[in-house]
């Protein structure tokens, strides 16, 4: 590789000095009297440059002329339209937020206050009088009763009045009932003064 580039700046260095004959000897002189081969080249270049009329300047050696990487392209900049304006994309915002945001709180909670509106209003029932035509008392004292219409209903077995004392004598009496928001029955005996749970059972 040596011998080659040594071959190379000689021939450079002939093909020069047959360039510039016509050059002042002073040039020529002063150029053959460059300590290497590449000062030679560079100094016989700029003379020929100036017999030119181009500016002088000290040129690129040639081994870095040989050697100097490739200039990267220019990123492609696509062409503007005449006449009409660049518009510039907006920068993404932030998501907008839910539109039923403030539906959703109104609501957090509602069924709680439905079914406490409920329980408050089961005294406000619809109560329905009917008259008790038999009655008996099964299990531990639980009152089951025979409508005048054939109906049977019978005091729900975790319900805890004991109307036995105050029933045990009578024949027959009135009695108010209504069904509950919860879908349970209840039952208002007046001459007991007292609302049961009741169950039908035909």
């Amino acid at each position: 590789m040596v011998a080659y580039g040594t071959r190379y700046l000689a021939t450079a260095t002939t093909l020069l000095l047959a360039t510039a004959a016509a050059a002042a000897p002073a040039d020529i002189e002063r150029c053959a009297r460059m300590p290497s081969d590449e000062a030679r080249i560079d100094c016989l270049e700029d003379a020929v440059r100036r017999l030119s009329g181009a500016p002088a300047g000290p040129p690129a050696a040639a081994h870095e002329r040989a050697t100097a990487p490739p200039r990267p392209a220019a990123a492609a900049v696509p062409a503007a339209t005449p006449g009409v304006p660049a518009t510039v994309a907006p920068a993404p915002g932030p998501p907008p937020p839910e539109a039923n945001a403030a539906s959703k709180l109104d609501t957090l909670g509602a069924e709680q206050v439905a079914r406490r509106r409920e329980k408050d209003d089961d005294g406000e029932a619809e109560r329905l009088a009917a008259e008790v035509v038999d009655f008996e008392f099964v299990g531990r004292n639980k009152l089951k009763v025979t409508l005048e219409n054939g109906q049977v209903w019978v005091q729900n077995r975790s319900d805890r009045p004991n109307l036995y004392p105050r029933l045990r004598n009578l024949e027959g009496f009135p009695v108010e009932m209504w069904r509950t928001s919860q879908g349970s029955y209840r039952m208002y005996v007046p001459e007991a003064n007292r609302i049961i749970r009741i169950e039908r059972l035909r």
